[in-house]
């Protein structure tokens, strides 16, 4: 008994997530497409000009486009209430001249991740959350309100349900009622599970293709520890 108003709070912090789980979950679909489509046509146009020199820079602003569509999931993500991301942090040497510039992005494993994560990976675990989301939705409401239908469509004997019900002519009516009730209900219950499962599928997809290499922070910490080292000797 003691532990049911614990259990009863951590299940209504899971309804209070439900709403922005939604919103991430909702456009999920039209938005995985889009980048699709983009990142798509954009790399297959490189591919196709790189014999004319083109397609090297189109290919370049393709993994840029990568990086700004990956930069949106990891934002649709705290906004569906996730825990951050840490984002790689980009390169940024203007003094290095123009064409090692353009190299870079080539070299880049961040970058050829986030391009997989956007044309690939995304569309396909996007179109399977966004299925079961919208399925999961209208089945709720479906069998919590398909109630309010049956007294207005005929059945094979030309009156209504709710006439057949009141009689008691056709017992099966309530049965049937009853049943996408509860169905609804049942839905509507897992409702909350279904949305935090889905998005934390979405966050980790993106912790292991989308965020900042745990090596790169060691490399970090060992810079600064070797800068303060030589500091020291410096005075």
């Amino acid at each position: 008994v003691a532990r049911r108003p614990g259990a009863l709070a951590g299940y209504g912090r899971l309804w209070a997530g439900v709403p922005r789980e939604l919103g991430f979950l909702l456009p999920t679909f039209p938005v995985t497409l889009f980048a699709f489509i983009v990142t798509a046509s954009m790399f297959s146009l490189g591919l196709s000009t790189v014999v004319i020199y083109v397609g090297i820079f189109v290919l370049f602003a393709t993994l840029y486009v990568g990086r700004a569509f990956g930069a949106f999931e990891l934002m649709r993500l705290r906004g569906a209430g996730m825990a951050p991301i840490e984002e790689p942090r980009w390169p940024v040497r203007p003094a290095e001249g123009f064409w090692r510039s353009l190299v870079r992005p080539f070299t880049d494993p961040h970058s050829w991740l986030h391009l997989v994560h956007t044309g690939i990976v995304n569309p396909i675990v996007g179109l399977i959350t966004w299925t079961v989301t919208v399925v999961w939705v209208t089945g709720a409401l479906g069998g919590l309100f398909a109630w309010t239908l049956t007294w207005a469509i005929p059945d094979d004997r030309d009156g209504r349900a709710f006439e057949y019900l009141l009689t008691g002519t056709r017992a099966d009516s309530a049965t049937n009622i009853v049943f996408q009730l509860l169905f609804g209900f049942a839905l509507l219950v897992t409702l909350p599970f279904v949305t935090r499962g889905l998005v934390l599928a979405h966050h980790g997809i993106a912790r292991l293709m989308l965020a900042r290499f745990r090596s790169e922070d060691l490399q970090e910490r060992v810079a600064e520890a070797q800068a303060q080292v030589i500091a020291i000797f410096d005075r």
